[in-house]
């Protein structure tokens, strides 16, 4: 499906965030059979300051996603029909990968141009026995809305900031500790 963003000049306004140290930590897999849509949503991302690993389908983006090593993806952007591996049986794959090697979930976002509520997809993907374990998925519809997209950035970024700020608190209550 060809789709142009909702609202193009928001699009082209300024990013929200500037790159930071932080942001540079928040990554992504974008993965879509249509390079104009892997492009488009590689824009949006990178313009919020996501690094970006791009994939051509869910095999690749499997393979992608067991060989990240040690730099987490914070989500994926997946395309419901794609060949070779469709979005929903790459993300049946990657939760039993996870499972098999006691892997933190990855939030993933299903986009697609059909219309998917969220509650009603998952229910349906876990009666087919498509998807097992639906915590952490979501569904995004084409044309992506950026405002959203920046929302799903956010997210991120907060936690991160989060995690940083948990991990200087631990230092430093570690050195006030060994002080005393």
């Amino acid at each position: 499906v060809f789709y142009v963003p909702v609202d193009n000049e928001n699009l082209m306004a300024e990013p929200v965030y500037r790159t930071s140290s932080l942001r540079d930590k928040v990554r992504g897999l974008v993965v879509d059979d249509f390079s104009y849509n892997r492009d488009i949503h590689k824009l949006l991302l990178e313009r919020e300051g996501v690094q970006v690993n791009l994939a051509n389908n869910g095999k690749e983006a499997l393979e992608r996603y067991k060989a990240q090593g040690n730099k987490f993806y914070d989500f994926i952007m997946m395309d419901v029909q794609m060949p070779e591996m469709d979005g929903f049986t790459a993300a049946k794959e990657i939760r039993n990968w996870e499972m098999e090697n006691n892997w933190r979930k990855v939030d993933i976002y299903f986009v697609s141009g059909e219309y998917y509520n969220d509650r009603e997809i998952m229910a349906d993907l876990k009666a087919k026995g498509q998807l097992d374990e639906t915590s952490g998925v979501r569904c995004l519809r084409k044309p992506i809305d950026v405002e959203l997209v920046r929302k799903i950035v956010e997210k991120y970024f907060n936690r991160r900031k989060q995690s940083i700020n948990l991990l200087s608190y631990l230092t430093e209550s570690k050195e006030d500790v060994n002080k005393g």
